[in-house]
């Protein structure tokens, strides 16, 4: 059926669907790279504090060797 704008309703339709699949591919894509970067910003804090711990550790056990405390 021609309703005036030169599309019948079946290839009206059909773009609809591709619409609304490309839309669904851009929001999954979207929500991964959203969920990507968030484990990665949550990983790169935990091996920052955790190198952060480890050079204080450091530090302190070589201040402690240096000043003869385990001797």
């Amino acid at each position: 059926m021609n309703n005036g704008y030169g599309f019948d309703e079946q290839s009206n339709l059909f773009f609809s669907q591709i619409f609304s699949s490309f839309l669904f591919v851009c929001i999954l894509l979207f929500s991964s790279f959203f969920f990507c970067v968030c484990i990665l910003l949550f990983f790169s804090f935990f091996l920052c504090v955790y190198f952060t711990v480890f050079l204080f550790f450091f530090c302190v056990c070589i201040l402690l060797f240096s000043s003869g405390f385990f001797k």
